[in-house]
């Protein structure tokens, strides 16, 4: 009984070592607010995939293909890894916005939408948000100079 007990607590903790293990694996909050903190916290430590992580390209990707549906499920989730990629890339190449002071700014929120700003230097970068599932992801980001 005293060996089962031990493999168990032994198993147990192996799992909780495990998803412990690399932090949060998304910026998608309860809130939008949440979302945008977790998008400033995330580019200011260059965790770009994780930024990625939090935006919904399953939309976008219906939109652009219209057979969507018939497309294997192991497909799709390779096209939708190689948007997060994509994505990935582009926001390092938004890396010199977050070097300095980053803050979010007016929140817009209706019903499971909602337009997030946040101020980087001189610039702002909108985010715009749906609420899927309880977590708010981002659907489009739009960079704001000057």
């Amino acid at each position: 009984m005293l060996r089962t007990i031990t493999i168990l607590t032994l198993a147990l903790l192996a799992c909780l070592l495990f998803a412990g293990c690399g932090g949060k694996e998304t910026i998608a909050g309860a809130t939008p607010t949440a979302t945008a903190e977790g998008f400033i916290e995330a580019m200011k430590a260059t965790e770009y995939d994780t930024v990625a992580a939090g935006f919904e390209f399953d939309t976008y990707a219906r939109a652009n293909n219209d057979d969507w549906d018939s497309i294997p499920s192991g497909q799709r989730s390779q096209i939708v890894r190689k948007l997060r990629e994509d994505q990935a890339n582009k926001l390092e190449a938004l890396a010199g916005m977050f070097t300095g002071e980053a803050t979010v700014g007016t929140v817009q929120e209706q019903g499971g939408s909602a337009i997030v700003a946040i101020n980087a230097g001189a610039n702002t970068l909108m985010l715009q948000m749906k609420q899927i599932e309880g977590e708010w992801l981002i659907t489009t980001m739009v960079e704001q100079t000057g």
